[in-house]
């Protein structure tokens, strides 16, 4: 039997090394937003489908520093675009949820403008032959352009949840009544007003996004030909959708087979932290706190009331706190507290001493906590943190606060309460952690093999719904039902007449007999 076995497991290795030596598909692929934290999911993608022994080629404003072999770099400038350490009030203004969908159209549709105009890309494209396209699902259909030009199947990465938004282009409608959509602040609805917001931001969602991608057709058709078709019809031959998420921690959800969940593809095993801050983590007897908002904003530019209110907070707490704050200037900065403008997060995260993660809430944060088994305290700021932090309340891992109304002495009572009920969150969130990493294959292997599952089937159209193929008219039933209303009048109309008669016959009865 030993023999049989590793007689098996030899000829698999033997098949498998030389399927990787034969068969090395020629990618490309398109990051069209510069944020650091959309940026970290794709690239593990990319990375993971490299190390495959595939061929990947990424239009990118974000530059290895290393050559990488099978990977090539075209890089095009974060200039206004990026979405890294932005003002805060730039981002409370303009990355609103009533404005973020605008927002990130913007920037999505001037990245292709700019990658259509661009010689090396046309040139590139002319030059290598490829056999996949791959980009991310933000916010706009423009780059759908670049998969119908080349004629090859097209991947796209949501590198957060589900958007709401794209929903209806993938056939692919969950219901708002239970299924909550992508700006709002609870995991699930739970009451009528719950509900009414849901379906609310549910038709925001549809019809914002159908108003502002108005205009990628135009770009499609002044790049790639004035009869080729509108972006949107061609975002629906889209074969797979990779989605930065999973059920254990978004909730299941009705999706169809071509929606695969690769939510933590972004980790890596933690390393050795820094001797400085070792020995500060080490050095704790109560606890120690990680604090971030993040790469995509610039703490020192929150309002100073609430900078304030963090100061005081901290230094009220008998915890050691790490804080990423770009200025290294803060007024009466409290001796339990270590600032730094960078911290190797995944690394202190994994640390066993950390008992608790501030957090904004963006979803790669979210991750690493959660594969750490840390417990959250979410203060959204904009965009999905607020859905995000949601989730990890409903498995009671975590709180959430609300920076308009936060104040040193709530931001105090909610971190004594996580950290001296220690054994609740830290039993929850090591629970989800277990569900989340418990899984039959991880996202790396997923994302080989329905990459290559959708190189080898040509597009794999089966995994698509037929739905597509529908009108709305079809897909909502409204043709039947028109029917049967007609049918149901029809019958009472008839009733009604039939009835008129007899009632006509018996009078005219009656008053013959009374006569």
């Amino acid at each position: 039997m030993q023999i049989k076995a590793s007689l098996f497991f030899s000829t698999y290795l033997l098949l498998n090394w030389s399927f990787r030596c034969s068969y090395g598909a020629m990618i490309l692929a398109l990051a069209p937003v510069a944020s650091t934290s959309h940026w970290n999911v794709i690239d593990a993608v990319l990375q993971t489908l490299v190390a495959r022994g595939h061929n990947v080629t990424v239009i990118t404003p974000f530059v290895k520093k290393y050559p990488i072999t099978n990977y090539t770099e075209i890089l095009i400038p974060k200039g206004k675009e990026s979405a890294i350490s932005m003002h805060w009030n730039y981002v409370m203004n303009e990355c609103s949820m009533g404005n973020s969908l605008p927002i990130l159209n913007e920037r999505h549709q001037n990245t292709c403008k700019f990658l259509f105009g661009l010689e090396e890309f046309w040139r590139t494209i002319r030059t290598i032959k490829f056999d996949l396209f791959i980009t991310e699902w933000l916010a706009s259909s423009c780059d759908s352009y670049v998969s119908y030009h080349l004629q090859i199947p097209q991947i796209v990465i949501a590198t957060s949840h589900v958007h709401t938004w794209y929903l209806d282009t993938f056939a692919s409608h969950l219901n708002p009544a239970y299924v909550s959509t992508f700006h709002v602040s609870f995991a699930m609805p739970m009451n009528f007003m719950q509900r009414f917001k849901n379906f609310v931001d549910y038709l925001y969602s549809h019809i914002v996004f159908r108003w502002v991608d108005r205009d990628a057709i135009d770009i499609g058709r002044k790049y790639f030909g004035p009869n080729v078709p509108d972006a949107n019809t061609l975002m629906k031959d889209t074969s797979l959708v990779f989605t930065n998420g999973h059920f254990t921690v978004d909730l299941p959800k009705p999706l169809l087979p071509n929606f695969i969940d690769i939510g933590g593809i972004h980790l890596k095993p933690a390393k050795s932290l820094s001797e400085d801050v070792k020995n500060f983590i080490d050095g704790s007897t109560n606890g120690v706190i990680y604090f971030t908002f993040g790469s995509t904003i610039k703490m020192d530019t929150a309002p100073l009331h609430l900078q304030k209110s963090f100061i005081e907070a901290l230094a009220e707490i008998p915890y050691r706190v790490l804080w990423k704050y770009e200025s290294s200037n803060i007024d009466h900065l409290p001796n339990n507290v270590m600032v730094r403008k960078w911290f190797s997060q995944r690394d202190i995260l994994a640390h066993k001493k950390v008992d608790l993660f501030i957090s904004h809430g963006g979803i790669s944060g979210i991750y690493e906590a959660i594969d750490s088994g840390v417990p959250v305290l979410g203060i959204p700021v904009f965009f999905d943190q607020s859905r995000n932090i949601a989730n990890i309340v409903h498995w009671g891992a975590g709180l959430m606060l609300d920076h308009n109304t936060l104040t040193k002495d709530i931001l105090v009572n909610t971190i004594n309460e996580m950290m001296q009920n220690k054994k609740r969150y830290k039993e929850n969130a090591t629970n989800l952690s277990q569900r989340f990493k418990d899984r039959p294959r991880t996202p790396k292997e997923d994302v080989v093999y329905w990459s290559e599952y959708v190189i080898k089937h040509k597009g794999a159209s089966h995994l698509k719904s037929t739905a597509l193929n529908l009108s709305l008219l079809e897909y909502l039933l409204l043709d039947i039902i028109t029917l049967i209303v007609l049918v149901l009048l029809v019958i009472i109309y008839l009733f009604y007449f039939i009835l008129k008669l007899v009632t006509r016959s018996m009078c005219t009865c009656f008053k013959q007999k009374r006569d």
